[in-house]
């Protein structure tokens, strides 16, 4: 690998970072431009006007990471409910307080891979 495509993976990674954490737009880099709700994109970023809707992360693009969290989820369950013999109200609560946060952190952080990578891949 070269000296090259080693800096381009690395500001690649900088670029998802910026959008998924701060909302940074991929295309101009300011900040809180991205995201309208805790996953959900705008329309266009409000400074360059870049179009980021069309290139969401949406329907198929995000069952490989719903699924296998899915899956880590009911497992994480089972092991809990295997181990500490909870009452079902108390497992009840607590996963109800985790699945929305896990599901949201992880489609939030595959849409703002995706959008990285188009927005930068529509500029070059």
């Amino acid at each position: 690998m070269t000296a090259r495509e080693d800096q381009a993976r690395a500001g690649a990674m900088q670029r998802w970072w910026q959008v998924m954490r701060h909302g940074a737009c991929p295309a101009c880099g300011t900040p809180h431009m991205v995201w309208s709700g805790i996953a959900l994109v705008r329309d266009t970023c409000r400074t360059c006007q870049a179009p980021l809707s069309a290139h969401e992360a949406t329907g198929r693009t995000l069952y490989p990471v719903i699924l296998p969290l899915v899956v880590v989820l009911v497992l994480g369950a089972l092991a809990i409910d295997d181990k500490t013999h909870a009452p079902l109200w108390l497992q009840a609560l607590g996963w109800v307080i985790v699945v929305p946060l896990a599901v949201a952190g992880a489609v939030r952080a595959a849409k703002a891979a995706v959008l990285a990578a188009r927005v930068s891949g529509a500029r070059a």
